[in-house]
C-alpha cells in the first residue's frame, strides 16, 4: 500500500507528525525574533527621544541663565557677596555728570572694550538727561583681564580727563565701532580739540595705570564680578539692564 503524504495547502496540521513538529518549531522561532525585534526596535526609539528631550532641556537651562537683558561680562575673579560699605566716598577726583547733591547715585563699574557696556552707556546717558537734578552718575574703571584694549583705554580716559575731556572721551569711545587702539586715542583726542602731543606722551607713558587699578580693587573688594556694573544706592544691578529697569531703581530710591 502506497503512504503518500497529502500535498501541504496551508496549515502544519495538513502535513504528517514529523513534518509538523519541525514546522512548528521554525514557526516559534520565527515568531520569537519577531517580537525581539519589536521591542528592540521601541527600545532604540524610546532612547532616542529621550536623549533629544535632555538636549533640549540643557539647551533650554543655559539659555534661561544667561537672559538677553542683562548680559554681563564676567571677570575672572572669585569676588566676595556684593558690599556697598566697600566703595570710597564720591570726590571731586571722581568722574561725575550730574549735580553733587543729586538724591540719587548710580556708581558704574565698566570696561571700554566690553561690548554690553558700549550699549548700556546709552542708557545711563538717558537716565542722566531724564533726571538732571536727581541722579549723579559716577564712572569709575574696572578693565576685565581677557580684554587685551580695555587698560590702556582706560588709561588714555585719565589723560583725557587731566584736558577736562573725561566724559566726551568715553562716549566717544563706546559710540564708535573702530578697534581700540593708540591711534584711535590720538584720533579721538584731536576730534575733541585737545592737546594731542600731551595726551599721547601721557597715555604712553603708564603714569596713569594706578588710578585704573585702585578702581578696579575696590570694584572686587565690593563684590563686582563682571561689566557693567552699578551700585544704585547700596544695591548692586549687574549687567546691561533696559531703560525701564534702570528708571524703575531711580524711582524707587526717589520714593524711599
Amino acid at each position: 500500500m502506497q503512504n503518500e503524504s497529502p500535498m501541504a495547502t496551508g496549515s502544519g496540521a495538513d502535513q504528517p507528525p514529523k513534518s509538523s513538529f519541525i514546522f512548528g518549531i521554525v514557526t516559534g522561532v520565527a515568531v520569537l525574533s519577531t517580537i525581539g525585534f519589536a521591542i528592540t526596535l521601541t527600545m532604540l526609539l524610546t532612547d532616542g527621544d529621550e536623549g533629544t528631550t535632555t538636549v533640549a532641556t540643557a539647551n533650554t537651562a543655559t539659555v534661561n541663565a544667561n537672559p538677553a537683558a542683562v548680559p554681563t561680562e564676567t571677570a575672572p575673579t572669585d569676588a566676595p557677596v556684593a558690599d556697598a560699605s566697600k566703595l570710597r566716598a564720591v570726590s571731586d577726583a571722581d568722574h561725575v555728570r550730574g549735580p553733587a547733591d543729586a538724591t540719587v547715585t548710580i556708581l558704574e563699574f565698566s570696561d571700554y572694550e566690553c561690548s554690553y557696556c558700549a550699549s548700556h552707556h546709552p542708557t545711563l546717558m538717558q537716565i542722566a538727561e531724564e533726571y538732571p537734578n536727581d541722579v549723579r552718575w559716577v564712572y569709575r574703571h574696572f578693565p576685565l583681564s581677557f580684554h587685551a584694549n580695555a587698560m590702556p583705554a582706560a588709561e588714555a580716559s585719565e589723560c583725557a580727563a587731566d584736558q577736562g575731556k573725561f566724559w566726551e572721551f568715553t562716549d566717544a569711545l563706546f559710540a564708535t565701532t573702530k578697534t581700540l587702539s593708540a591711534d584711535l586715542y590720538d584720533e579721538i583726542a584731536g576730534d575733541l580739540s585737545m592737546d594731542v602731543t600731551t595726551f599721547s606722551a601721557c597715555a604712553s607713558s603708564g603714569e596713569k595705570a594706578a588710578n585704573v587699578e585702585v578702581d578696579y580693587a575696590e570694584g572686587i573688594a565690593a563684590g563686582v564680578q563682571g561689566t557693567p556694573a552699578m551700585f544704585i544706592g547700596d544695591e548692586l544691578v549687574s549687567g546691561a539692564q533696559p531703560y525701564e529697569q534702570i528708571k524703575a531703581y531711580v524711582d524707587s530710591v526717589l520714593a524711599s
